[in-house]
């Protein structure tokens, strides 16, 4: 039970952080932002609109040119917790929730990451690393003008705890696991960030071969980008 309070606070603690960090986004309420929140905006109307008002799966955008295929444009979010409050409020204040929640998600993550796998047991340093990612200015930048896409940039100290055990031990369920962040990446639209974290784990497989002179983080990687595309197929 003591151990379970404690997480309790910790989660309640790291809330509290992101609702502070994200308020004046979400004190907006429904206005729309700067730049090119229209255009992001636009892309999950079209998904909600297909579910929601005609009861039907997400493959056509009503509005390009006078209908088009979405599937085929890589930044539309056919996966998103806006689409669970879009019922209940406009599709821009539903947006502006989804990103408070995924500063939340990337609280927790680095939460896991630094306390389970870097064993940092001081909990101002692990708020201090943690504040470093999540609260960055490279997401914010982005966010504060619409670019959704770069969302699943907080799905990335989920990643990479999957990517660590899967190179360490080689256990299969972290692999499916890490292969499936990254596929919900793309299904999030956030081609950039699954790219990126791509190449990176490539990378970082590389140097853990050479350093141990053994080839299981390279097939273990090889496993993680075979489930991406085995996820992310359609």
């Amino acid at each position: 039970m003591r151990g379970r309070r404690r997480a309790a606070l910790i989660i309640a603690g790291y809330a509290g952080l992101s609702l502070y960090f994200t308020y004046p986004l979400l004190a907006s309420g429904d206005r729309l932002g700067i730049s090119d929140w229209d255009a992001l905006l636009f892309q999950h109307a079209a998904v909600a609109r297909s579910v929601f008002e005609y009861g039907q799966a997400p493959f056509w955008n009503p509005w390009y040119c006078g209908g088009n295929v979405l599937w085929q444009n890589p930044q539309a979010p056919l996966l998103s917790p806006a689409y669970l409050f879009a019922p209940f409020v406009s599709i821009a204040l539903a947006m502006k929730v989804s990103i408070s929640l995924h500063y939340l998600a990337g609280f927790i993550g680095m939460h896991l990451l630094l306390t389970r796998l870097m064993r940092v047991t001081w909990y101002p340093a692990v708020l201090f690393a943690a504040a470093l990612f999540v609260l960055a200015g490279g997401p914010a930048l982005h966010l504060v003008v619409g670019h959704a896409t770069f969302l699943p940039y907080f799905y990335l100290p989920w990643f990479l705890y999957c990517l660590i055990r899967a190179v360490d031990r080689f256990d299969g369920r972290v692999v499916v696991a890490a292969g499936g962040i990254l596929a919900l990446c793309i299904y999030m639209g956030g081609l950039y960030v699954a790219y990126m974290a791509g190449v990176s784990a490539a990378c970082f497989a590389a140097v853990a071969a050479a350093c141990g002179r053994d080839w299981g983080p390279l097939a273990a990687v090889m496993g993680v980008g075979v489930f991406m595309g085995v996820f992310a197929a359609p």
